[in-house]
């Protein structure tokens, strides 16, 4: 994929800035003080670029981010996993990231993260519906307002305020939504699937989908 093409694509542009700004956190905190300016500065061998000596780099962020939609894998996850094994002085390199063995480590931890966004909704649903009747019981206003309030106050995953808002066909709540239950659902899509099956509308699926097609037919004209 071309420089060009990755500044047009908002998902694959903002998701590789994403993952450098988290590679240089965990980065810095492995090295225990001792890097704590790792990443403020332009880094040619990663970000792309010319270097001192004149030689010149790809950026590895987009191809790692490419690597993450492809395959449904939440950044967080990867590094974490990639990380949290690392022993030695030396920190692991992005170049590491991209691998089949990182992603059968990371689909291993899948299992606990598919278990809490199935308890999630539970507890998530029954508070909206507690704050919904004690919201109508007091007269606060109109049934929809109520249960537009109650899913908002929701300290909840957007993806899954977004759920609520579809089955409670609050439109344009649902709405307001999209645009970032559509960037977080595209970078964890295997885990919301497996946990939340049922309740993902359709043109959300249909959404992630055109844009991982349009990414991964842009990285196609290398």
């Amino acid at each position: 994929m071309t420089a060009t093409t990755e500044q047009n694509d908002p998902a694959l542009s903002g998701l590789s800035k994403s993952i450098r700004e988290l590679y240089c956190q965990f980065y810095r905190h492995y090295m225990r003080g001792t890097a704590d300016s790792y990443g403020r500065k332009p880094m040619p061998q990663w970000d792309g670029g010319q270097d001192s000596f004149g030689k010149r780099f790809q950026p590895v962020w987009p191809k790692i981010a490419r690597f993450c939609l492809e395959n449904s894998v939440e950044p967080g996850a990867l590094l974490a996993s990639v990380f949290g094994r690392a022993r030695g002085a030396r920190p692991p390199q992005p170049t590491h990231l991209a691998s089949t063995t990182v992603l059968q480590q990371v689909r291993m931890l899948e299992q606990e993260s598919i278990r809490i966004k199935k308890n999630e909704f539970n507890s998530t649903a029954t508070a909206v519906r507690t704050l919904f009747l004690e919201l109508r019981n007091a007269k606060r206003g109109s049934e929809v307002w109520c249960m537009q309030t109650a899913i908002s106050g929701a300290q909840a995953d957007i993806v899954l305020r977004y759920c609520l808002a579809r089955i409670e066909r609050l439109d344009a709540l649902a709405a307001q939504y999209l645009p970032q239950a559509v960037e977080v659902y595209l970078f964890n899509r295997r885990i919301y699937d497996l946990a939340w099956e049922d309740i993902i509308p359709e043109e959300l699926r249909t959404l992630s989908t055109q844009i991982l097609q349009r990414i991964t037919e842009g990285s196609r004209h290398v």
